[in-house]
């Protein structure tokens, strides 16, 4: 790894710390809020900072189970563990939990809800007649078609209890103030975590069209039939915006994608490199911006020979993996397509990272390259053209030693592709 590059990532992940963010956002709030609610990657972080300046009567969050499992809340504070991305039995005994508490709250309780990303698997609570292995398979299927985060949310929303402002209308009339951490391109309330307290802006049809696009709509008859019972107006519809439930509800972006990409810019600059082509909400398949980044690295190098520089690009990839047998996530295709650009090249450094310290079904972030991986590969007898082809960007970067392994950070703020150029 380039001396500097851990020195930058620590800087991604301190920008997006959820428990800053949580005290920033609180400091002049005089708000006194009497129960709790979080969810999501970053909920205990968030949790243990809201509790550490408010006092809160009792309160219950979904987390995943490393944290749960040393989250160090008091004791009126229920942790509820849960998986991610594909939903397990336990989010079922989360969700129901939070269902219960919402539907206990009355119009003299105030809520803060503490949401972030991951906060849509955990609240993961099917509609009668869809059980959880229907939304295993259809969420898988849609994430390996490449679908978007609004057309996965959109299903979710009409198949599911708790999503699409339900958790608004749950909690109602009880005040409900809510901070956020985004995870998504556009930072929109209604996609972030599925939007649980938001109005839901998306509809059956448009759900059904999402399943269509990715060629998923026959693979799940019950999910099929749901929604296009939906579509044809037999089903009631999500909250929208004139629900009377919003009239309790308010909400902020206390950190974002934007807040990663400021705080790698500033440490780069700080550690004496120009940052260039600086730039958030990012979207496009993750082998093209592998590339991008790549020829951009060089040509800059090419233009300014002396001049270290730093690219800094943040935003959420998709990749298709339909019909492929290979292993890996977005950052690690990016990372791969990147290696494949740069072969030969010296002075060039980059590195794509998911800044919830996971990236696909594997125990990567994301992965570093330099102008040797690729012949690194070689040596080890995987050809990195035919493993991108083939989306196997793991087995490849694994062989050349250019994974990034971080474990989970306790944030989610999508991803960061950065490339640090040095004089040759």
């Amino acid at each position: 790894m380039h001396p500097r590059a851990s020195d930058i990532l620590n800087a991604i992940v301190n920008a997006a710390d959820p428990g800053f963010a949580v005290s920033r956002a609180l400091a002049d709030s005089p708000a006194d809020y009497t129960h709790l609610f979080a969810t999501g990657k970053a909920s205990v972080a968030m949790a243990r900072a809201a509790l550490d300046s408010h006092a809160i009567e009792n309160g219950v969050l979904t987390c995943v189970p490393e944290h749960a499992e040393n989250s160090d809340l008091p004791i009126n504070i229920e942790v509820m563990p849960a998986d991610h991305p594909l939903p397990t039995d336990r989010n079922l005994t989360a969700a129901r939990r939070v269902e219960s508490f919402m539907t206990n709250l009355g119009e003299c309780n105030t809520l803060l809800a503490l949401i972030s990303g991951g906060g849509s698997a955990h609240l993961c609570s099917p509609v009668e007649g869809i059980t959880l292995e229907d939304l295993r398979t259809v969420t898988n299927a849609m994430l390996r078609s490449g679908a978007t985060i609004n057309e996965l949310n959109a299903v979710r929303k009409h198949c599911e209890r708790l999503k699409g402002g339900h958790l608004a209308r749950l909690a109602c009339p009880a005040t409900v103030h809510c901070l956020v951490i985004s995870d998504v391109i556009g930072d929109r309330l209604d996609t972030i975590s599925s939007g649980p307290f938001a109005p839901d802006e998306s509809t059956y049809a448009h759900a059904l069209a999402a399943l269509q696009r990715c060629n998923t709509s026959d693979l799940v008859p019950p999910i099929r039939d749901h929604l296009l019972r939906g579509s044809r107006g037999d089903i009631d519809e999500t909250p929208k915006p004139r629900d009377p439930c919003f009239k309790h509800v308010t909400a902020q972006i206390i950190a974002s994608n934007r807040t990663a990409v400021d705080g790698a810019a500033a440490e780069a600059t700080r550690l004496g490199f120009k940052a260039i082509h600086v730039r958030h909400a990012h979207t496009g398949a993750a082998s093209d911006l592998g590339r991008e980044i790549a020829h951009m690295a060089m040509q800059y190098q090419s233009e300014h020979p002396d001049d270290p520089a730093a690219i800094v690009i943040g935003g959420e990839t998709t990749v298709d993996v339909q019909g492929a047998s290979g292993v890996g996530g977005r950052n690690q295709e990016v990372s791969l397509a990147a290696a494949i650009e740069i072969e030969g090249a010296d002075g060039v450094t980059i590195l794509s990272f998911g800044t919830d310290g996971i990236d696909g079904p594997t125990d990567a972030a994301g992965g570093i390259v330099d102008g040797n991986t690729a012949s690194r590969m070689r040596q080890a007898g995987i050809d990195p053209l035919d493993a991108l082809a083939r989306h196997d960007s793991y087995t490849a970067l694994a062989a050349a030693d250019a994974l990034i392994k971080a474990g989970p950070t306790g944030t989610n703020v999508n991803d960061i592709a950065l490339a640090l150029i040095t004089p040759r």
